[in-house]
Parts: C-alpha cells; structure tokens; sequence
C-alpha cells in the first residue's frame, strides 16, 4: 500500500460480525515535506475514539467504544505498550478492546508487540492482536 507525503494511520473498527478490520487513512504534510511518517500518540488513539467515517459505516464499518472525554495515552518500552484511556475498561466488549490493541500495536510497532488496556478501574491482560 503506498501512501502520498504526510501522515498515516492503521485505525481498527468492527466489521458486521465483530472482527477487527483495518482502515488506512492518510492526512496531507502540514509543512509540505515529502515524507511519509506515521500518525502515533494521543491524535492517532483520538481518531480511534471518534469512530468510523460515514463511508466506512456505508461499508459495514462499526465501533464499540465509547466517546472519548479526555485523552488515551500510549506508552511503549521493550516489553510492548500500554493503553491508558480515562474510561473504565473492564465493562469494554472483547471486540472494542481488540479495537484499542490493534490500533495500539500497529501504531506504535511492527503489530507483534502485546498492548496493555488501562482505566482507572485497572488494567486488562496484556493482548495482541489477531
């Protein structure tokens, strides 16, 4: 997949049977540079929260997290990343968590890593994605 100069970001939604489906969008150099980079950290986790376009509904496209009210943070050492979202996460569905994992891993590594969901009701098992 190749992209045009700018930003770019793998986001996870649901399709119609729950599984994690990739969506790749682009966003243009602010400062017209010819490189592409990726999106990662707190914007990138914020456009998660925000949910599918109208034409990824149109396709099947859904999410099951909720709203975001405050900031998701993402915090990467040697042993994978952590997820810190202000929301509790223990009631979350396994497909809105695999949303978050997902999206978290292939954000800020190479999709292998294991990704820690935090809430301020504590934290899930370390996950990867499928």
């Amino acid at each position: 997949m190749t992209s045009s100069p700018g930003q770019y970001l793998l986001l996870y939604f649901l399709s119609s049977d729950d599984r994690p489906t990739p969506v790749y969008r682009t966003f243009p150099a602010a400062d017209g540079a010819g490189t592409s980079t990726p999106l990662s950290g707190p914007k990138g986790l914020g456009l998660l929260f925000i949910g599918p376009r109208s034409d990824e509904t149109a396709a099947g496209l859904h999410t099951e997290l909720p709203r975001l009210r405050g900031r998701a943070d993402t915090t990467v050492t040697d042993a994978g990343a952590t997820v810190t979202v202000p929301f509790p996460v223990r009631t979350l569905s396994a497909p809105a968590v695999l949303q978050i994992v997902c999206t978290a891993t292939y954000m800020e590594s190479d999709g292998l890593a294991p990704v820690t969901v935090r809430g301020p009701d504590g934290s899930l098992p370390a996950a990867r994605c499928p």
